[in-house]
């Protein structure tokens, strides 16, 4: 009985995070920028991000969510195999992103949304997470809402570490340049 309320103020926040850091990441990296981030930092940071989510997600909540669905050995696949499957997406998003029409940071958070509804599919109809006792009263369209505004924040941070790690590179190879100067 508590699944559906909590994914419906869930959901709601999710929704209203997802509004506020898109828009302003929209407003303060302009789509020039944005491109001229190079795709390599993108998916650098967007494996190694997911990577230590996935393992921190895994180690927090095994208990009471994957230990239902996945086997022992998932606890350490899942963080590899983020690892390269997460940066190879965030490639993919950035190269989408720029490629369609209007402001690249909005298409890059908005797919990185639609990212998590595959992903969640297969959750709910190959794994069955709809029996996990957090889940069991929840319906499969309420954890694909609330899942696509969770991944869009979480593509957001991505988004923001990303830009952390480019103006780091840029300011060490300003500084690298003076100090040979």
């Amino acid at each position: 009985m508590i699944a559906q309320p909590l994914f419906s103020s869930s959901t709601i926040a999710a929704i209203i995070l997802s509004v506020i850091i898109t828009g302003f990441l929209t407003w303060r990296l302009s789509p020039k920028r944005f491109n001229s981030i190079h795709w390599v930092l993108f998916g650098l940071v967007s494996g190694v991000y997911w990577a230590v989510f996935a393992a921190l997600l895994i180690t927090w909540s095994w208990e009471f969510y994957y230990q239902h669905f996945a086997p022992d050995w998932y606890r350490y696949a899942a963080p590899a195999g983020a690892l390269l499957l997460y940066a190879l997406i965030g490639i993919l998003l950035r190269w989408a992103a720029i490629r369609l029409p209007g402001h690249p940071v909005l298409w890059f958070c908005a797919l990185g949304g639609l990212e998590a509804i595959p992903e969640h599919l297969v959750g709910i109809y190959r794994f069955e997470i709809l029996s996990v006792p957090l889940l069991k009263d929840s319906s499969a369209v309420s954890i694909l809402v609330f899942a696509y505004f969770e991944y869009v924040v979480y593509w957001s941070v991505v988004l923001l570490l990303v830009i952390g790690v480019s103006r780091l590179v840029e300011t060490l190879q300003k500084n690298r340049v003076n100090v040979d100067n």
